[in-house]
């Protein structure tokens, strides 16, 4: 490949495997290559083989995040300082090096509001009995009232405030759940924050932020009720393994959106208070409905209600022979643009 020529190329965990392979893929079309690895002395060589391939130095257009971590794990063996560290490589450092590099590159090229509330509000309406926990105590209860409008009694309704990003929390709520209803049937995870900021002015604090009620605290509030997940499921599947590199997948999977969404744009939108919330004022979330008419054609902006009710599907036993599926309720939007 002749147009590879003369591009500096930056890759990272270069010192063996998918990282080295590159270097010396790259090396050979001549181009310039930066080589970054924690061991030195694999990196030599690396470099050893790519300058025999013809290696140069100096100017940037390419970069290459292949640096990562995993550890071979169940997802109820994994400790959250294992998660942590996996999620800090994989995610946080190609993070952290796209915003630095992109300039060059360019260069030279919760349950108390929005669909949690709508949700608990559905799931009433069918007879469930519901936990549900935010951090806004005041709308929690707005929540709870309308579940009881719905036909709930009050007793088949537990509130609990809680923040996810804080281990006691989301530990008191499984036992506050458990103790009360003595059995956890169905988890929906919704809770979730967002910034909007762009891409290149981001703070790595923000981003540390949004993983840690996004990601980490889903994974923590899941490991925490399957067990009692899986009771309610039977002996088979009480006795079932899980994936033991489940962070990793998870942090590549990050990794690969992140690549998507930069190169794309942006998913589905629903109506809630979340943009409002994330830091959007009060016109420019007019006009960011107004333009979901045409991003999203079959409805605009999404109603939260819409996925309260898909929720409510895979919850049930209707959908007794559907796992692992992801369902685009967008309106349309993955369709037009898909990332």
């Amino acid at each position: 490949m002749s147009s590879l020529k003369n591009k500096v190329v930056i890759v990272t965990g270069a010192s063996f495997g998918i990282g080295a392979a590159t270097a010396v893929y790259f090396a050979e079309r001549h181009s310039k290559l930066v080589l970054v690895a924690r061991t030195e002395e694999n990196l030599h060589q690396v470099a050893k083989d790519c300058q025999e391939k013809g290696l140069e130095k100096d100017y940037m257009k390419f970069q290459i995040n292949n640096a990562g971590i995993g550890k071979y794990t169940p997802i109820l063996d994994t400790k959250l300082e294992d998660f942590d560290a996996i999620m800090k490589t994989n995610i946080r450092a190609p993070f952290h090096l796209s915003q630095l590099c992109l300039p060059h590159l360019v260069k030279s090229k919760g349950a108390s509001s929005g669909i949690g509330a709508a949700t608990a509000s559905y799931l009433a309406e069918r007879g469930a009995k519901l936990s549900i926990a935010a951090r806004n105590l005041e709308k929690l209860n707005e929540t709870k009232e309308n579940c009881k409008r719905k036909g709930a009694k009050s007793d088949d309704i537990l509130t609990v405030k809680c923040d996810v990003t804080v281990e006691g929390d989301v530990e008191k709520l499984v036992k506050a759940t458990v103790d009360k209803f003595g059995r956890i049937d169905v988890l929906v995870n919704n809770a979730g924050k967002n910034k909007y900021e762009e891409f290149l002015k981001t703070d790595l604090k923000d981003l540390d932020a949004l993983f840690k009620t996004n990601v980490r605290a889903p994974f923590h509030v899941t490991q925490l009720c399957m067990p009692y997940l899986l009771k309610t499921k039977g002996k088979e599947q009480l006795d079932r393994s899980f994936p033991i590199a489940i962070c990793y997948c998870m942090s590549k999977a990050a990794y690969d959106h992140m690549t998507r969404t930069l190169s794309v744009g942006s998913p589905g939108m629903t109506r809630t208070e979340f943009q409002l919330n994330s830091g959007m004022s009060e016109a420019e979330y007019k006009e960011y409905l107004s333009r979901q008419k045409q991003l999203q054609p079959l409805c605009g902006a999404v109603e939260p209600i819409e996925v309260a009710k898909a929720i409510a599907f895979f919850a049930s036993d209707d959908s007794g022979s559907i796992t692992g599926e992801t369902l685009f309720i967008d309106g349309g939007r993955h369709a037009m643009a898909p990332i």
